[in-house]
């Protein structure tokens, strides 16, 4: 017996703009790479992000703060814009980028981070 199932992607579709400063020793192709990671992290957070935080308190004073977060998907990536200017004495690499992130691979992400977050939660009671 052959099963065969369809599994059908939930897109969305984000375009970002990503911000790069060129000098000090960074060549046009790692402004290039900034600027797409900034427009990466812009589009992730616009789709959503998981925050968590943990403290600790010993003897009345707070001994540990950590804030955690979590994003991320698969995505496609296609450049639309790239503009060179100048802000001030800096150059700047504008890079306009459009992603088609799939939704189903974030809410995946999170809901493993989540049971992960819960398993560690289990060693600290």
């Amino acid at each position: 017996m052959f099963i065969s199932s369809i599994i059908i992607a939930e897109t969305k579709q984000v375009i970002q703009e990503g911000i790069a400063y060129i000098g000090n020793g960074i060549t046009v192709e790692d402004a290039k790479n900034v600027a797409i990671n900034d427009a990466r992290q812009k589009a992730l957070n616009s789709l959503g992000a998981f925050f968590e935080s943990h403290k600790k308190v010993t003897d009345n004073r707070l001994t540990k703060d950590e804030i955690s977060s979590i994003t991320g998907a698969v995505m496609k990536s296609t450049e639309l814009k790239s503009e060179k200017e100048i802000q001030g004495e800096m150059f700047v690499l504008k890079l306009t980028v459009k992603f088609d992130i799939d939704v189903n691979s974030f809410n995946k992400a999170l809901e493993k981070y989540l049971a992960d977050s819960e398993s560690k939660m289990k060693w600290y009671r």
